[in-house]
């Protein structure tokens, strides 16, 4: 059985340091607060592929997306989802950047991330 991401997170010492609704800011103890601030490349750099997909899907999960792959379901879940397509989500300007550097992070690593 799979674990959710959020057990995943925790599993790797970032847990969010509390639980918190949707559209609330989520802070993780390696990366901060990724609604608020802006995430340091060089904090993620450390980060294994798999981490940095929980966290840059979580604020996606966090602002109300439904995921379509298996792994995003699997990991993420949909319940209260509303948002059907990615480029729909309202993300602030922390978390567009954030989820920028992610992606770039995760290039610059060669993640690859079946469906």
């Amino acid at each position: 059985m799979r674990r959710s991401a959020l057990a995943t997170l925790a599993a790797l010492a970032i847990a969010p340091l509390a639980s918190v609704p949707a559209h609330a800011d989520q802070c993780y103890d390696q990366v901060g607060c990724v609604s608020t601030q802006f995430i340091a490349k060089s904090s993620l750099t450390p980060m294994s592929c798999q981490l940095l997909w929980n966290v840059r899907n979580q604020i996606y999960k966090d602002r109300g997306y439904c995921f379509k792959t298996v792994t995003g379901i699997n990991e993420m879940g949909n319940d209260g989802c509303y948002i059907n397509d990615q480029s729909d989500v309202p993300l602030n300007d922390f978390e567009r950047v954030n989820v920028l550097r992610i992606r770039s992070v995760e290039t610059a690593k060669g993640c690859n991330y079946g469906g």
